[in-house]
């Protein structure tokens, strides 16, 4: 069966996002490289020229790269991805608001990360990502229970800081952290807390130029010490 045009389109252009991001990681992880740049790799790296697999297959050879690393393809005697926490502090930092409920989304003091089997990460996303944007979270309150508790840990994307499709994100408005599911309607978006204690909130459009969105949630990491 033919697929439609316009799925092969957008299926080309995520594999076109996820080379040039892969491609910037590696001239940050060998800054050296930067100084060869000529002007057809610039163009590759920002998107104004095509990254086809024959391209792809020159740069990896030409830069020293693993074949098949464009496109997330790793030595066999990798077979983990480490997943590290989230840096919050660094994050806030970086932000010019003084966030007031900064320890909703902390660290953990038992967990620094986890090792997930590469072929599980990969099922986890149905379309290529980068494993540095993708970190751990704990969460701390019951806005989201049941569906979320107070010390649940998160696997987040921190490359999506957008609102992309209806789901749980990790998100700022007026100076507050929130982690509540966003669902865009006609008139704006609306957050939503899975504990009916808590009210749901309207986002109208004048309303989204406080609104930052830090990282989609992507799945709840199963972490808990019970007393025996």
């Amino acid at each position: 069966m033919k697929q439609p045009e316009n799925k092969k389109t957008a299926l080309q252009e995520q594999i076109r996002d996820f080379r040039i991001r892969r491609l910037n990681e590696w001239i940050k992880e060998h800054p050296e490289l930067k100084m060869g740049c000529n002007s057809h790799v610039s163009q590759l790296r920002h998107g104004k020229s095509a990254f086809g697999d024959r391209a792809a297959r020159n740069i990896e050879y030409k830069w020293g790269m693993p074949d098949g690393y464009l496109d997330g393809i790793v030595p066999p005697e990798n077979n983990f991805v480490s997943i590290r926490y989230f840096d919050t502090k660094t994050y806030f930092n970086r932000l010019d608001r003084e966030i007031t409920n900064k320890s909703l989304i902390t660290g953990n003091d038992l967990l620094r990360g986890i090792d997930l089997p590469r072929t599980k990460f990969n099922g986890l996303f149905s379309h290529p990502v980068s494993e540095n944007t993708i970190k751990l979270l704990s969460i701390q309150g019951d806005t989201m229970c049941p569906d979320i508790s107070n010390q649940d840990v998160l696997l987040i994307d921190t490359s999506i800081q957008s609102l992309v499709g209806n789901g749980i994100y990790v998100f700022i408005l007026y100076d507050l952290v929130y982690v509540q599911r966003l669902q865009a309607t006609p008139s704006g978006i609306i957050s939503i807390a899975a504990n009916p204690q808590y009210e749901n909130i309207a986002i109208t459009d004048s309303m989204e130029n406080d609104l930052i969105i830090v990282a989609k949630c992507i799945a709840k990491v199963p972490f808990q010490i019970q007393m025996l």
